[in-house]
C-alpha cells in the first residue's frame, strides 16, 4: 500500500484534504478532523540515500493499540508524536490496506466530539398538526411483470432539463430502457436480498457473474462512477449495460479507456473464473489486460499495483507452480527471499551466487571487500566455503544454528488472500498447502489460510556482520590479498570453523598438486 491511497480514502469517506503546513518540509502534511480541527494522522515522505528510495510513514491517533513482538514490520510506535494515543505506518508492499483504512475510521470516531443531548418541547396539539408530514404512496405498479409494457414517457420538459442537478436522464435513456434485454432482469432477479452473511456480496456477484458470462451488448456509456467494491448490484440499468458493451470490446482484444470502477468489476470477474476457462486462462488475461489497458496510460497507479498482488495471491491459492508465482512477486522480496533460500540451503549453490547473497544483508563498507572481488576466483570460493560450512554449527551452543541466530526461525501469520477483491474461494473447505521456496509457504486449514515466511523483524544481522568480518580478515592471507584487518574479541568463536576450512581447501590443493605431478611423471616416461 503506498501513502496515496490513504489520502485519497480520506478525502472520498470524509471530505478531509492534506494540509501541509510547514513549507521548509515539502514532504511533510497532516490530516485533521473534519469536525473538530485537530490532528488525527501526520504523513512523512523522505528520501532514504542507504535504500535508494523515498520511504513513507505516518504517524496515526487511533487510539491505544498493543504492540507485540508479532505485530507486522510495518505497523510500529508513533515516528515524530508523542503519547500512547498514537501508532506509526510504514508503507510498503507488505502493508495492510484494510487495516491501515480501519485504524484510519478508529482515528476519527475517537476524534469526534463528545455527543450533546438535545431535548424538543413537546407542541401544543394545533401546532403537531400542522407540522406532520404526510407520506405520499407511489404506485409502481406491477413492474415485474410488464416487462413489454411501456415505460410513461416524460413529458417535453423533462426530455430538455437534467434532473436531479444535470444528471442528464433525456428521452433516449427511456427509449434504452424500454427496450431492457430479459437477461439482465433475470440477472436481478438473482440477487439474494435474504443472505446477510459475512461474504454475502462476494456470492451474490459470483451467481450473478456466472448467470451473465457470455452476455453481450452495444449500449456505451462514458459517464462517471465511484464505487468501493463494485458489483453488478451497485449499478444502474444504463451503465450495467455500458459495462457489458465495454467488456465485449475487451474480449475482442480492443482495449478502451472506462470507468475504473468497471475496469475493477472486469477484474473481479476474472479472479472468480467468469469469462477463464483455467487458472492459468485467468494469469493470461489479467496479463493482457495489464498490456492492454494499464500500460496504455488508463486505469491508475493504484489499480497497477492491485493487479500484481492479485496475481500474486491468486497463483497462490490455486497451485500455480512456484516459477509462475514469482514472477508476480515484488521485485524486492523475490530477491531477498532468493538470497535467504540460498543462505539457508547453500550446499547446491555457485559460489557466487552464496557471496552475493551474504553481501545483500552486510553494511556497504563489507560489500566492498577483497577477498569476494579477488579477480582470480580463489577469495570467493573460500568465502562460499566457509559459509557452507559454518551454516548448520551451533551459534555459541545456544543451540540455535548460525543461520537461525542470523535470521530467526519462520514465523506464521494469518493471511487473508484477496481481501481487497471481491472473491469467493472456491474451495474454502479444502485443506491444502503450498512451499514457494525453503522460507516461504502457506498453509490451509479448516477455510482459514495461514503464511510462514522469515520477517526482518526477527533478523540479527549485527551477527551475520561478525561472521562476514571474521571470513574477510582471515582469508585475505590465505587467498593472497595484501592489506590486513585488526582482530575483535566477538570474532574468536568463529575463528576455528573458518580456519578448518582453510586448512581442508590447503590439503586439498596439495593433494591435487601431487597428483597432478605424479600424472606428469607418468606421461614423461618413454
Amino acid at each position: 500500500m503506498l501513502l496515496e491511497g490513504l489520502t485519497v480514502y480520506a478525502l472520498n469517506k470524509y471530505g478531509i484534504r492534506e494540509d501541509y503546513k510547514w513549507t521548509q518540509f515539502p514532504g511533510f502534511s497532516v490530516l485533521c478532523h473534519p469536525k473538530t480541527g485537530k490532528w488525527v494522522a501526520l504523513l512523512m515522505r523522505q528520501w532514504d540515500p542507504d535504500a535508494g528510495e523515498m520511504q513513507e510513514v505516518c504517524d496515526l491517533k487511533s487510539g491505544h493499540v498493543v504492540l507485540s513482538e508479532r505485530s507486522p514490520e510495518w505497523l510500529s510506535g508513533p515516528f515524530r508524536m508523542k503519547g500512547t494515543n498514537w501508532i506509526g505506518v510504514r508503507f510498503t508492499d507488505e502493508t495492510d490496506r484494510g487495516v491501515v483504512l480501519r485504524l484510519f475510521d478508529q482515528a476519527i470516531r475517537l476524534g469526534n466530539p463528545p455527543a450533546k443531548a438535545i431535548v424538543l418541547e413537546n407542541p401544543a396539539p394545533e401546532t403537531a398538526k400542522e407540522r406532520v408530514f404526510q407520506d405520499v404512496p407511489l404506485d409502481f405498479g406491477d413492474w415485474k411483470g410488464s416487462n413489454s409494457a411501456p415505460v410513461p414517457a416524460p413529458d417535453a420538459a423533462s426530455r430538455q432539463t437534467p434532473a436531479r442537478g444535470g444528471t442528464g436522464i433525456t428521452d433516449s435513456f427511456f427509449r434504452a430502457t424500454d427496450a431492457l434485454p430479459q437477461q439482465y432482469i433475470d440477472m436481478m432477479d438473482l440477487y439474494d436480498y435474504n443472505d446477510h452473511k459475512s461474504g454475502h456480496a462476494a456470492r451474490n456477484f459470483v451467481r450473478q457473474g456466472r448467470f451473465m458470462e457470455n452476455a453481450t451488448d452495444h449500449l456505451p456509456w462514458n459517464g462517471w462512477i465511484r464505487q468501493r467494491f463494485p458489483t453488478y448490484h451497485d449499478l444502474n440499468v444504463r451503465q450495467l449495460r455500458g459495462y457489458f458493451t465495454w467488456r465485449t470490446e475487451i474480449r475482442n482484444g480492443i482495449f478502451q479507456d472506462a470507468n475504473s470502477s468497471l475496469a475493477y468489476l472486469y477484474l473481479y470477474e476474472l479472479l472468480n473464473g467468469i469469462g477463464a476457462d483455467s487458472p492459468q486462462d485467468t494469469l493470461e488475461k489479467l496479463e493482457a489486460f495489464e498490456t492492454g489497458f494499464l500500460d496504455a496510460g488508463y486505469g491508475d497507479e493504484q489499480m497497477h499495483l492491485n493487479l500484481r498482488r492479485w496475481m500474486y495471491e491468486f497463483s497462490i491459492v490455486h497451485d500455480m507452480p512456484p516459477e509462475v508465482t514469482v514472477r508476480y512477486m515484488h521485485p524486492e522480496t523475490s530477491r531477498r527471499d532468493e538470497a535467504l533460500s540460498i543462505l539457508k540451503e547453500p550446499q547446491n549453490r555457485t559460489d557466487r551466487e552464496i557471496c552475493d547473497a551474504l553481501l545483500q544483508f552486510a553494511p556497504r563498507w563489507q560489500k566492498q571487500g577483497k577477498v569476494v572481488r579477488d579477480s582470480s576466483g580463489r577469495g570467493p570460493a573460500l568465502f562460499a566455503q566457509a559459509w557452507r560450512d559454518l551454516v548448520d554449527h551451533k551459534w555459541q551452543d545456544t543451540g540455535q544454528t548460525v543461520f537461525e541466530a542470523c535470521f530467526g526461525t519462520a514465523q506464521s501469520y494469518r493471511w487473508y488472500p484477496l481481501s481487497n477483491a471481491v472473491w469467493m474461494d472456491p474451495e474454502q473447505g479444502k485443506d491444502r498447502e503450498y512451499h514457494l521456496s525453503p522460507i516461504r509457504s502457506w498453509s490451509r486449514h479448516q477455510g482459514i489460510w495461514h503464511e510462514s515466511r522469515y520477517e526482518s523483524l526477527y533478523f540479527n544481522l549485527d551477527r551475520l556482520q561478525v561472521i562476514v568480518r571474521a571470513m574477510e580478515r582471515l582469508l585475505r592471507k590465505e587467498a593472497g590479498i595484501r592489506g590486513s584487518l585488526q582482530k575483535r574479541p566477538e570474532e574468536a568463536w568463529v575463528e576455528p570453523f573458518i580456519l578448518e576450512t582453510v586448512e581442508r581447501d590447503r590439503q586439498e590443493r596439495e593433494a591435487r598438486k601431487r597428483e597432478a605431478e605424479r600424472r606428469a611423471a607418468m606421461d614423461s616416461v618413454q
